[in-house]
């Protein structure tokens, strides 16, 4: 199985949904510009796009989506292995509507990919990464015009509130902060 393949069986996973950040990056998806999804790490970037696709009822053959978090044996080091598992994943369908790619700051060259795919003008683009290492000047530089910028943040008490059915005490905020 490679990494392409244990990527989309991640798409099949349950989420909570943010309505606020999916309602947003719908928005901006629709703008035809490269979506970039940054935010501290665990802040929910993954799973947000994940409740996106399944909120728009996406089919997901139709999405090229990589979590480089799964590249436990490196198989997906730079822009020449990432362009060669795109061409293996669409051989088949050669559709793609989506690419997505979580966690993209580890691709070596990555930008190239983005670049000339947004050039083709046929996708939906929407990469993730962390704040630090995903705005150190290589995004400025390689798309600049060509992108726009959802910053997630962690979950809000309001938030955890209505997850967990419960109302806006004292006691519930100081249980919301311990955990």
């Amino acid at each position: 199985m490679n990494l392409y393949q244990k990527s989309l069986k991640v798409l099949e996973s349950d989420v909570l949904s943010r309505p606020f950040y999916t309602d947003k990056l719908l928005q901006m998806v629709s703008s035809k510009n490269i979506v970039v999804v940054t935010g501290q790490r665990r802040t929910g970037k993954s799973m947000i796009i994940l409740d996106f696709l399944k909120k728009e009822k996406v089919d997901i053959s139709r999405v090229f989506y990589v979590n480089k978090e799964l590249d436990s044996l490196g198989e997906l080091p730079d822009t020449i292995a990432l362009e060669k598992l795109f061409q293996e994943a669409g051989k088949d369908t050669n559709s793609f509507e989506y690419i997505i790619i979580d966690e993209i700051q580890d691709i070596i060259s990555w930008e190239q990919f983005i670049r000339a795919k947004a050039a083709e003008k046929k996708y939906k683009i929407i990469i993730t990464g962390s704040n630090s290492r995903l705005l150190s000047g290589e995004l400025a530089t390689f798309l600049t015009g060509r992108y726009i910028t959802l910053d997630i943040f962690p979950l809000t008490f309001e938030e955890y509130c209505v997850f967990s059915e419960t109302d806006f005490s004292k006691e519930n905020f100081l249980t919301y902060l311990e955990f």
